[in-house]
């Protein structure tokens, strides 16, 4: 098998959201930056999952250019803040956090 990456064929996979050929592939990759408000979405450095989050302000501008600020919770305890320059991502085929899924069960009737 070969070591060497196809990047124009992970993002072909990407843009038809083919997450799961990605991770067939030893590959795991974000989707697109997302403007939903909540569920299962990608925050920059945080972590090796996936966490369901709320979006909970987003009423602050940021520093030098960076557009406007939006905090986050994930059910699990986990905080973000993202803005317009480094956004909220897909989660595309990262790993859900697992207690973000225990919670969400116990939470839905």
């Amino acid at each position: 098998m070969s070591t060497e990456h196809d990047f124009s064929l992970y993002i072909q996979l990407i843009a038809e959201r083919r997450f799961e050929e990605l991770a067939v592939r030893g590959v795991t990759m974000s989707g697109g930056p997302t403007e939903a408000l909540k569920g299962w979405l990608r925050a920059p450095l945080t972590g090796m999952r996936a966490h369901y989050f709320k979006q909970v302000r987003a009423d602050m501008i940021g520093p030098d250019g960076h557009g406007r600020l939006r905090l986050w919770e994930a059910m699990c305890g986990v905080e973000a803040v993202t803005s317009d320059r480094v956004p909220m991502f897909e989660p595309g085929n990262w790993p859900q956090c697992q207690r973000c899924q225990q919670k969400l069960r116990r939470k839905r009737p």
